[in-house]
């Protein structure tokens, strides 16, 4: 489903840029040019708006729900271990044991 998303805005956007290069060109040969002007204003401007959105979520969540996210950073630290909390990600089971009972 997600591949099928992702061909399908392709498809969207180089249609776009088609016909946007066609009206800009103005019925001379520069449509390559212009395809490739708006392919790339495309790619930036998409790139900022992601960005700068990422920045404001984040500054949200902060202010509003007092939760804090370091996007960008993937390194596991390991919380410090509460004895009355069960964390299922430090702590294995094995039912071997109870199965042969």
């Amino acid at each position: 489903m997600d591949t099928s998303k992702q061909v399908f805005s392709s498809g969207l956007l180089h249609t776009y840029n088609i016909i946007t290069a066609k009206l800009l060109s103005g019925g001379d040969n520069m449509q390559c040019q212009w395809y490739f002007i708006n392919f790339s204003v495309d790619i930036i401007g998409i790139a900022i708006f992601s960005y700068l959105l990422l920045r404001l979520s984040v500054q949200i969540l902060k202010s509003c729900c007092d939760y804090e996210i370091n996007t960008g950073s993937y390194e596991v630290k390991e919380k410090e271990k509460n004895p009355d909390e069960f964390n299922s990600y430090s702590e294995s089971y094995d039912c071997s044991e109870e199965m042969s009972e």
